[in-house]
């Protein structure tokens, strides 16, 4: 008769005919292209007036996920910083989440969706949860972008910002890493 639904943190029973017209209701968007982190190319469009990022595909305008700041308590604001939360689109999913602290405004942790440290964004540094330096973001002023490099001086990625948004642009050397492109896609998100 009666169900469990989460709804964020908090758990609430709910009937279960309710529970059959509530997903209804949601929307459902087919993604037959993958999820976000396994496309070259995606496209983070600006803020919309409830501070929300889309996340797409440039070439198609096709969606692939969002970014939304997660809603915290003041004691949580104040000793923790903000959150942002990576959602995929289709069933918005959480794929990770980008915590950013008051004291150190240019060093963001990034976890997985099960709460795991995937690495840090500090600077212009992309370090690995161990705190090894990952990648390094420089700007190419031939190519009008930065370009993410790693240490044996191989691009990982490429950051441009156009009218639509910035645009990221992921190389053969992180196609395998998808912590590599969280670690990306949390810088690309404070250009």
């Amino acid at each position: 008769m009666f169900s469990l639904w989460r709804i964020d943190l908090i758990t609430v029973p709910v009937l279960k005919s309710s529970l059959r017209r509530l997903l209804k209701q949601i929307p459902s968007v087919p993604n037959p292209v993958g999820g976000m982190l396994e496309h070259a190319t995606l496209l983070l469009r600006p803020l919309d007036s409830s501070s929300v990022r889309a996340v797409v595909e440039p070439t198609a305008d096709a969606p692939l996920g969002f970014v939304r700041p997660r809603r915290l308590g003041l004691l949580e604001r104040w000793f923790g910083g903000s959150v942002l939360e990576v959602r995929e689109h289709e069933d918005a999913s959480l794929l990770c989440t980008i915590r950013n602290s008051w004291l150190r405004p240019h060093h963001r942790l990034v976890y997985d969706a099960d709460d795991h440290c995937v690495g840090a964004v500090r600077g212009r540094r992309l370090e690995d949860r161990n705190g090894r330096v990952l990648a390094v973001r420089r700007l190419n002023a031939e190519l009008k972008c930065d370009v993410f490099r790693d240490l044996e001086g191989r691009s990982l990625a490429t950051l441009r910002s156009e009218a639509e948004g910035v645009v990221i642009a992921f190389t053969e050397a992180a196609a395998e890493d998808p912590f590599t492109r969280m670690l990306v896609l949390a810088a690309a998100l404070h250009v």
